[in-house]
């Protein structure tokens, strides 16, 4: 929405003649709650990592502030505690923070100064889209990254959402503010974890996440964050059923092939003939499934493909119009086998 000059005045807006060209690099600073585990450290050391060639930096802290200034970004708000009334959050928290790498730049003809800062409106939309565009290619992937990553605790973990600041800064170091701020309320539950546990957890998160194939993360991420059982439960499905396929097609047949049989000697060649010839065969979800299960995923059992094949028959009599909403134990076993598959980075 544009405002009128009266407006813009009436919030402080300040005219500048001639106008002013301002160049800045933009910043994202992703603030969770996180639910399922307490520690007691205000801030641990920050970890840096790329994906998708993005740069990030991910810390975890019962201080938000704590955690901004370990980033190297000053404070994220002026009173904490009002921050956590207003935003009906508590520590822990995970801070996400992006950068761009290249600057944009603005002629800007109004401004507002607070305190060490500037204010403008509306003058580096472009830099802003852009910012958000970087956020929707790292933000799915690592945040499933972390919910695979943590998923062995005895309560689940879950990081919710809570606040996002953009900013941008100038040259001269001054931070130019652009805010948007979105918040919800959830309780949960929570164990006590040690520094070194959640370390570990924060840095195989990070290893996770390079192995995310991106539309397989989206929709892990869509589910993560969807309070609806039907959609959250097909989510689940769709990432399965990519994962699968993609797993799939980087199988080495022959080799595993080789590994599973032990033919005569004299029938070597045509019985493993015969048995690639079977596998050009296998063309459905379910045998892909088992196949995979034999070959790539160790982490998975028996019980895992039974879980598999109730999955999947859900999905179909969903799809059929047998059924309109999952049960919230499909629903939780899709989320388990879906974590599953992605411990391993195959």
């Amino acid at each position: 929405m544009q405002l009128s000059d009266y407006v813009l005045e009436k919030m402080g807006f300040i005219p500048v003649s001639p106008a002013r060209r301002l160049i800045a690099t933009f910043h994202s600073t992703h603030v969770y709650q996180i639910a399922g585990f307490t520690f007691d450290e205000l801030s641990l050391e920050p970890m840096r990592d790329n994906l998708d060639g993005i740069s990030y930096a991910i810390a975890a802290g019962c201080s938000v502030n704590a955690i901004c200034r370990k980033l190297g970004y000053g404070d994220f708000v002026e009173s904490e505690e009002n921050w956590m009334d207003e935003h009906a959050c508590t520590p822990p928290y995970l801070v996400v923070h992006l950068a761009q790498s290249s600057p944009h730049e603005a002629l800007v003809d109004r401004i507002r100064k607070e305190h060490d800062s500037v204010q403008t409106y509306r003058c580096f939309d472009t830099a802003k889209a852009q910012l958000r565009e970087t956020a929707d290619r790292v933000l799915p992937p690592l945040l499933s990254a972390m919910a695979c990553s943590f998923s062995k605790y005895p309560t689940p973990v879950r990081f919710l959402p809570k606040d996002i600041a953009s900013f941008g800064v100038l040259d001269d170091g001054t931070v130019l503010q652009d805010i948007c701020i979105s918040s919800s309320a959830t309780l949960s539950v929570s164990s006590k974890s040690t520094t070194a546990e959640i370390e570990n957890g924060l840095k195989s998160g990070l290893i996770i996440a390079t192995s995310f194939n991106p539309k397989v993360a989206k929709l892990f991420y869509l589910a993560l964050y969807d309070d609806d059982p039907l959609k959250k439960f097909l989510y689940f499905f769709m990432s399965i059923e990519i994962k699968t396929h993609a797993t799939f097609n980087k199988i080495d047949h022959e080799e595993h092939i080789s590994t599973l049989i032990s033919p005569p000697s004299r029938l070597a060649e045509n019985t493993y003939a015969l048995f690639n010839s079977q596998r050009s065969t296998c063309k459905s979800l379910r045998d892909r499934f088992i196949w995979c299960t034999v070959c790539i995923w160790p982490q998975l059992n028996d019980d895992d493909v039974n879980d598999f094949l109730q999955i999947k028959r859900t999905r179909d009599e969903i799809a059929h119009g047998a059924i309109s909403t999952p049960t919230s134990t499909i629903v939780s076993k899709a989320e388990q086998l879906a974590i599953k598959l992605h411990l391993n980075g195959i």
